[in-house]
């Protein structure tokens, strides 16, 4: 069960992110090619580039948490506008739950979160 919250940081990141990745190359990609701590308590999303996958990969208390979720080939996730030179995004958590929930959304405008 995942336990994220409205008080947790999002971080929404676009790039070439092999989705054979599973968590020792999620940590090395949040390391070495966001330049962030996977174990800083953010939660990192990474979305397939075919918009049917979404991944949630985050670090709580002892160990890393992967989460995926892919929808039916009727529906896609929506493109969210992103930082093309950060390769990442700071999300809300009314975001994410559009990206995760609600398949009927045609637009999503995020804003960054401090």
């Amino acid at each position: 069960m995942l336990s994220l919250t409205g008080g947790m940081k999002y971080v929404y990141c676009e790039g070439n992110v092999s989705f054979h990745y599973k968590w020792d190359g999620l940590d090395s990609y949040i390391r070495y090619v966001l330049n962030e701590d996977p174990r800083s308590g953010k939660v990192f999303i990474f979305m397939h580039k075919s918009r049917r996958q979404l991944r949630v990969f985050y670090y709580e208390r002892n160990g890393y948490v992967l989460s995926e979720k892919k929808l039916d080939s009727a529906y896609k996730f929506v493109r969210p506008v992103f930082d093309e030179a950060k390769k990442k995004y700071n999300i809300c958590w009314a975001d994410l739950v559009l990206l995760l929930e609600d398949t009927v959304v045609t637009k999503v405008y995020m804003t960054e979160v401090a």
